[in-house]
């Protein structure tokens, strides 16, 4: 048994980022019965191109991805017939999930008080681009507009300097983060409704779940008064923990090191034995030392590139020869390079790209 068995969602919705929820509500078990226009349909259905590439025939991934395991029924809810058609299917429905932004509501007679009229205890979800208040409630937009470029993502994610901005890894990326956020806000209305017999208005925008995306960086940028910015891509990006940032391999690829704890894995980490603020500020001191060692063995100069992980025991024992022969590191080379080949041991079961 899933979830959400038993439960009926009318879906009165386009496009990629309501649908998205649907999908997401079916995956739970919900009964998601979409409805579009007799005729034409969602427009996402016309949607063959993307980029370079083109969908001929069916299946369409550009449709597939945001309305699998659903129904459909065509109706033109401009007509009596089909409105009738619409308030019998809310009578009977759990959710009522929409996309339409509030003139269209009130055009086709399917506003909170409307569906409510036939329906009392219906959850009511809407998913818009700026939120339902203030001037730009009655804007619409797209997951590129209001959740990749308003909320602050593509500004962070851009490098100074760099021609244009960053654009979104593929279609639909933020659609799908805020249809996830509008179901989970589904789900949490319907418990509610379970546990206290009251019933919600559910609404999530574009530009809120990005700001939400974003809201660890934005808290840290407030709080420290100073922006974000991001490093050039493919640089390191944590300047005194070199377990935690990424490496060019020589096939070509990267390795991802994420251990925000480096100390675990630092053979010379000095011993805990002295009070512990002197243990602190001499743990310190030496951190950034074998931090910017271990990042020149593991990071080398003048663009040399790591060997792919299955020879970097050979690149380290180099290493340990190397460091051990230099002027003045005879005697903690051989533990810092040791160090380091714990390091690359680590790194490999974090490996990214196949």
């Amino acid at each position: 048994m899933k979830p959400l068995d038993g439960i009926r969602v009318l879906e009165v919705a386009m496009y990629g980022f309501v649908p998205s929820a649907g999908a997401v509500l079916a995956e739970w078990g919900a009964d998601v019965i979409k409805v579009e226009h007799a005729v034409t349909g969602d427009p996402q259905r016309g949607l063959r191109q993307i980029g370079t590439m083109r969908v001929e025939g069916d299946p369409n991934p550009n449709v597939e991805h945001a309305n699998r395991g659903k129904r459909s029924i065509g109706l033109d809810m401009g007509t009596p017939e089909g409105k009738e058609v619409l308030l019998d299917l809310a009578r009977n429905s759990d959710v009522f999930l929409t996309s339409f932004l509030p003139q269209a509501r009130t055009k086709f007679g399917i506003d909170v008080d409307d569906i409510r009229a036939v329906n009392p205890s219906i959850v009511y979800a809407r998913g818009s681009a700026l939120g339902p208040r203030g001037v730009e409630a009655d804007r619409g937009g797209y997951d590129m507009t209001a959740f990749w470029a308003r909320a602050g993502i593509a500004a962070t994610l851009t490098p100074p300097g760099t021609e244009g901005m960053i654009t979104p890894p593929g279609p639909a990326f933020g659609d799908t983060i805020s249809g996830t956020n509008l179901a989970g806000g589904v789900a949490a209305a319907l418990l509610k409704r379970e546990r206290t017999g009251e019933t919600s208005i559910v609404d999530v925008s574009l530009l809120g779940s990005g700001l939400w995306a974003m809201g660890h960086g934005i808290a840290l940028s407030v709080h420290m008064g100073e922006h974000m910015v991001a490093p050039v891509p493919g640089a390191h990006g944590a300047p005194t923990n070199p377990l935690s940032g990424l490496y060019a391999t020589a096939d070509g690829r990267y390795l991802s090191f994420v251990m925000l704890q480096p100390a675990k894995f630092w053979a010379d980490v000095p011993p805990h034995r002295s009070p512990r603020t002197r243990r602190r500020s001499a743990f310190r001191g030496r951190r950034v030392d074998r931090s910017q060692h271990c990042r020149g063995r593991l990071d080398p100069p003048r663009g040399d590139r790591l060997p792919h992980p299955a020879g970097m025991d050979r690149a380290f024992r180099d290493a340990r020869r190397t460091v051990g022969a230099g002027a003045g590191l005879a005697a903690g080379g051989r533990r810092q390079a040791d160090s380091c080949k714990r390091i690359s041991r680590q790194g490999r079961r974090t490996r990214v790209g196949g």
